[in-house]
């Protein structure tokens, strides 16, 4: 039996879009004479799809999709998710079409919680019930596969029908798995080690995407009954292949490496890239905007818009103070020549001093302080929502994870923009990111990843003066934020107990702030103000 694997982009909510996707795809796969074609995890209406379910409009246009695909389904057999509504309960459900009708209805059982969340697309726990595991049994041109939904394979070595020896063709695994660090080699690992369970071949199809904060990474997988990674889908686009179930152990073994170094800096810039170029064609934004500082943040998040977008549809914008450095006007000068947008220089020390000569009657001669530093920022931030306003630009946000957890950065200044794409990354990341943009050529200036970082809000300043050194920064973050670990663990790692005392209160004084950031581009597996999320009135 031949099973084509369709890895599609689905647009969440476009529901006549994805529709037409699906249709195109089913034809295509007829074409290589498919006996039976599979689509991801919610295919038909995009994943994540929140609150979007608890409304049954969208749940009946849903399944009016459905019958309209069914039309097509003629000489071939459809795998197609789609929400569904029984007794006023929402379902994760996964249809089987034959013939043009809806033969079989399979709800997915073992729904994510938030404490179970970071591998998959959402906490399906506040919108779809948790079910019974059922033995969900297909039969195709005479072959039986199994049926398993999402998470629902982590569990089906506990059905009595696992116990036997190649009870079917192949396990079908419609998933909805959002990139983080590792995650390809990491859910090839967990469904090689199920194959060898259970015996049976999995063929287990991905969505891909940017959706919302969620990068879907693809890389649909087929694994052998040994436990054999025997064929793959591409990452970070759209992609179909043709497995025959008959031949799947002569495939041959195509290898699962964990990504290192620069593969590993690769991945992240195509799943950034992925989620910039999917939210402005989503959301039907054509154009972009950037306040351009000469520093290494600003600089990447230029890069990654000039590749996602194309630099006709990028615009630049330069706010030098009293404060700023010629280097970084120069570096910043060179970077927009470099990647070819059109960059304009706003002067905002003539408005800093007509803001200060105003608030001289109040401020006095207090000396300076904060005030001062982030009234720069909130001038640069209402410079760039007017030229967003004025010629329909998207503002993109250029913090960081480390500034995001510190609370490095200016409410309604640095805290602007319609998505964050670096605040779920690291500090090393972003220089690795930088680095690999310029292994061919140096388009990212030299001196913008060398230098030490700084705001530039008052004179000689490094961000070093109020933050550990980044390199530390970074491992001390990782380990309070993705490893959970106490301040006494912390310390016995060798971190230093003042600077971990002061980093932890650092991040909890500032989780007001993260509370008014934008959408952060989902990379890790525990992001700031999603994850963790800690109350504001808590001490």
């Amino acid at each position: 039996m031949k099973i084509a694997i369709a890895q599609i982009n689905p647009t969440i909510g476009d529901i006549d879009g994805n529709k037409d996707q699906i249709i195109e795809q089913i034809s295509i796969a007829k074409i290589t004479g498919a006996d039976i074609v599979v689509f991801g995890e919610m295919a038909i209406c995009g994943m994540p799809t929140y609150d979007l379910v608890a409304n049954p409009d969208f749940i009946e246009k849903s399944m009016l999709a459905i019958s309209e695909i069914a039309e097509y389904v003629r000489g071939i057999d459809l795998i197609i998710g789609t929400p569904t509504l029984n007794e006023d309960e929402v379902f994760n459900t996964v249809l089987h079409i034959s013939s043009q009708e809806i033969v079989g209805e399979y709800s997915k059982a073992m729904i994510t919680s938030r404490e179970e969340v970071a591998n998959y697309s959402g906490i399906e726990s506040e919108y779809f019930p948790e079910g019974e595991l059922l033995e969900n049994i297909i039969e195709v041109r005479g072959e039986r596969l199994f049926l398993a939904i999402g998470s629902d394979i982590e569990y089906i070595d506990q059905l009595e029908i696992f116990k036997g020896y190649r009870n079917f063709s192949a396990i079908i695994n419609p998933i909805a798995v959002r990139y983080q660090h590792n995650i390809g080699f990491e859910m090839t690992q967990s469904m090689i080690q199920i194959a060898q369970k259970v015996k049976t071949p999995i063929i287990s199809v991905n969505l891909v995407g940017g959706n919302t904060d969620i990068v879907y990474y693809g890389g649909s997988t087929v694994i052998s009954d040994n436990g054999t990674l025997i064929s793959k889908c591409k990452t970070f686009e759209e992609d179909m292949i043709i497995i025959e179930t008959e031949d799947i152990e002569s495939f041959g073994n195509i290898g699962n490496k964990k990504p290192t170094g620069k593969v590993k800096a690769k991945e992240m810039k195509l799943a950034l890239t992925l989620a910039l170029k999917d939210y402005f064609a989503k959301n039907g934004f054509k154009t972009a905007c950037i306040g351009l500082s000469g520093g290494v943040d600003s600089a990447l998040v230029l890069a990654l818009a000039v590749d996602a977008l194309g630099a006709e549809n990028v615009d630049a914008i330069l706010m030098p103070s009293q404060f700023s450095s010629s280097h970084s006007v120069e570096d910043a000068l060179a970077l927009a020549k470099n990647l070819g947008v059109k960059h304009h220089t706003v002067q905002i020390a003539p408005i800093y001093d007509q803001y200060m000569q105003s608030l001289s009657p109040i401020f006095g001669d207090l000396p300076f302080s904060t005030a001062e530093e982030n009234l720069q920022s909130r001038i640069r931030g209402g410079v760039m929502m007017a030229y967003s306003n004025k010629f329909g630009n998207i503002v993109l946000n250029t913090t960081n994870k480390c500034e995001a957890a510190m609370g490095y950065g200016t409410l309604y200044g640095d805290t602007n923009g319609a998505i964050s794409i670096l605040g779920d990354l690291y500090k090393h990341e972003i220089y690795d990111i930088c680095k690999l943009i310029n292994s061919d050529q140096e388009i990212i200036p030299n001196n913008i990843i060398t230098k030490a970082p700084s705001a530039e809000l008052r004179p000689d300043q490094k961000d070093s003066d109020s933050l550990p050194e980044y390199d530390v920064l970074d491992k001390l973050l990782f380990g309070m934020i993705e490893q959970c670990k106490s301040n006494n663990e912390l310390i016995e790692d060798g971190f230093e107990q003042a600077v971990v005392l002061k980093t932890r209160k650092m991040m909890n004084d500032n989780e007001y702030k993260r509370f008014q950031i934008p959408p952060v581009v989902r990379m890790s597996s525990v992001v700031l103000g999603r994850d963790i999320i800690r109350p504001l009135t808590c001490k």
